[in-house]
C-alpha cells in the first residue's frame, strides 16, 4: 500500500488545485473522464457507504458536484460506454452487442473536442471498449490493455492504465487536452492487494467446501444455477469489492496529485462515473449484465473543476446520456444536435432545475437473447418489460427503493402509461450497423470474462 502521509498529501495537493470554479479560465479545460467498470455508488462514502473505500472520491464530491440518481443506459458495459461517449441511448448510437459498431456519421465525446482543437487519448482495459465496435472515433491515441492475460489471469491494471496516461500527457504539453481512462480493477474477479484485503475483508473460511473465492468464473456458474453461495459468501464478495474500490481510489489519489504537480489540475474538469453496477444477491443473483434492478442499473457521477461548483449535490434523477452534452458544455463546445441527454450544468449554470422527464435503459446481455428486457423510469416509478414473456413488472422507487413488491397489478394505469412511452421511445429505434460475431476464441474469452 503506499505510505499513508504522502498519499494524503498528494490528495490534499489535487484537491486544493481541482476544488471549484474559482479563479479565472486559461482558455479551454482540459477534460479528464473516468469510467471505473461495475463501481457501484452505495459502496462509496460521499454516496453514503459507511467504510472507507473512496477517500480521493469523497473529497471530489466535495470540491465539485455528486448526482445522487444516475441511471445507465445498459446494464453492462459495450452499450453503455457507448452512450457515455455519444450521449445516445443505445437504440440511437446502434451498438447493442458484439455484433453492432458504432453508426456511421454518429459524433462523440472525442470527435467533437478533437474538432474544437482538443488533444485526444483513451487508455481502455475491456475488449468492450476496443476498436472493433467504434468506440475510438474521434481519439488521436487510443490504447486497449487486455483484461485477461495469457495465463487466464484478470489483474488490476490500474498502474498501467495511469502509467500510459502519464507518458502521453508529459508529450503532449500544448493544446487543451481530452484524456479518456477506463478502468476493469473493480470488476471481478475480485483480486484486491494483501495489504487492501488485510483493512477490508473480515475473516472467511477460504478452505471449506464451496467457498467463495471472487472468480468471474465461479459467479458465472452460481448465476447459472451450478453452486450456491450463503450470507457469509456474499459479505466476503463485497468485503473484496471494497478493498478493490479503495485500492484503486488511492492510484486515482496519486495521479490527480501529479496533474497537480504538472500545472495540470487546475485548469482541468474531472468528470468520474461507471458503466454499470454489480448483484449481489439483492435479487437472486451475480455479476452484471442481466437484470435493471438499481444495485446494477445506478451510477455514479462526480463532476470537478473549471465551471462547476464545489460542494453541491443534485438529486434530479439523470443519465449517462447526460455526461457527453454537460462536458461538452463545460468545455466550450457546441453540443451535436440529435443528443438524447441533457447539459446537467444549466442546474447551476442558469439556476434552472432540471427537467422531470422518462429515462430509458436496454441492451442487456447473457439472456435467452441479446437485448430482452427494457426498462423506463420517472423520479419515482420504474417499469420493467421483458419482450419475450410480455411480463410487466412496476415499482415505487421511493417507498420500495430495494424494489421488493412488484405494483403492475395493483397500479394497472401506472404501468400501461408508462407502457406507452417505452413503445413510443423503441419506436424511434435507428438501424444498426452490423459486424461479424467475434472469432471463436474471442467468444470463448468473453466468456471466460462473464460475456
Amino acid at each position: 500500500m503506499t505510505h499513508r502521509p504522502l498519499l494524503l498529501a498528494a490528495r490534499l495537493i489535487a484537491l486544493a488545485l481541482l476544488g471549484g470554479c474559482s479563479g479565472g479560465k486559461k482558455g479551454p479545460p482540459n477534460v479528464l473522464l473516468i469510467s471505473i467498470d461495475t463501481l457501484r455508488p452505495d459502496r462509496l462514502g460521499c454516496y453514503g457507504h459507511e467504510r472507507e473505500t473512496s477517500p480521493t472520491l469523497d473529497g471530489l464530491a466535495k470540491a465539485g458536484v455528486l448526482f445522487t440518481d444516475v441511471t445507465a443506459a445498459s446494464p453492462w458495459t459495450l452499450p453503455s460506454h457507448a452512450s457515455i461517449l455519444t450521449g445516445r441511448y443505445p437504440s440511437r448510437h446502434g451498438v447493442k452487442d458484439h455484433v453492432n459498431h458504432l453508426r456511421r456519421g454518429v459524433p462523440t465525446l472525442a470527435s467533437v473536442l478533437r474538432g474544437k482543437g482538443y488533444k485526444t487519448m483513451a487508455v481502455v482495459n475491456s475488449h468492450n471498449l476496443s476498436e472493433r465496435y467504434g468506440l475510438n472515433r474521434g481519439f488521436l491515441a487510443f490504447e486497449y490493455l487486455e483484461e485477461q492475460l495469457a495465463d487466464g489471469s484478470i489483474p488490476s491494471r490500474g498502474p498501467e492504465i495511469l502509467e500510459k496516461a502519464r507518458g502521453w500527457l508529459e508529450a503532449e504539453r500544448t493544446g487543451p487536452f481530452f484524456l479518456f481512462l477506463h478502468f476493469y480493477d473493480v470488476h471481478s474477479d475480485f483480486t484486491p492487494g494483501e495489504s487492501y484485503r488485510e483493512k477490508f475483508v473480515r475473516p472467511y473460511d477460504g478452505t471449506k467446501d464451496g467457498a467463495i473465492d471472487g472468480t468471474t468464473e465461479q459467479l458465472a456458474r452460481i448465476r447459472n444455477g451450478v453452486g450456491e453461495i450463503d450470507a457469509d459468501g456474499v459479505r466476503f464478495l463485497l468485503d473484496m469489492y471494497d478493498a478493490e474500490i479503495r485500492e484503486l481510489d488511492d492510484l486515482l489519489g496519486e495521479f490527480l496529485a501529479w496533474l497537480a504537480q504538472q500545472g495540470l489540475a487546475e485548469n482541468t474538469l474531472v468528470a468520474i462515473t461507471s458503466d454499470h453496477g454489480e448483484e449481489f444477491m439483492e435479487h437472486g443473483s451475480l455479476l452484471h449484465g442481466r437484470t435493471y434492478f438499481q444495485e446494477v442499473i445506478r451510477v455514479p457521477l462526480l463532476l470537478c473543476g473549471p465551471g462547476v461548483p464545489a460542494d453541491l449535490r443534485v438529486a434530479t434523477p439523470a443519465h449517462q446520456v447526460d455526461i457527453a452534452p454537460t462536458l461538452l458544455a463545460l468545455a466550450g463546445a457546441d453540443i451535436p444536435k440529435g443528443l438524447d441527454g441533457l447539459d446537467l450544468s444549466a442546474a447551476w449554470r442558469e439556476g434552472a432545475l432540471l427537467p422531470q422527464r422518462l429515462l430509458f435503459a436496454e441492451a442487456d446481455h447473457n439472456n435467452q437473447e441479446p437485448d430482452v428486457g427494457r426498462m423506463v423510469r420517472t423520479a419515482g416509478q420504474k417499469l420493467l418489460y421483458n419482450r419475450l414473456t410480455e411480463a410487466v413488472q412496476l415499482y415505487d422507487l421511493e417507498l420500495d427503493p430495494g424494489e421488493s413488491a412488484d405494483r403492475a397489478e395493483v397500479e394497472p394505469e401506472s404501468a400501461e402509461r408508462l407502457m406507452e412511452s417505452l413503445r413510443a421511445f423503441l419506436s424511434g429505434e435507428q438501424e444498426r450497423e452490423m459486424i461479424d460475431a467475434p472469432s471463436e476464441a474471442v467468444q470463448e474469452s468473453l466468456k471466460e470474462l462473464g460475456y
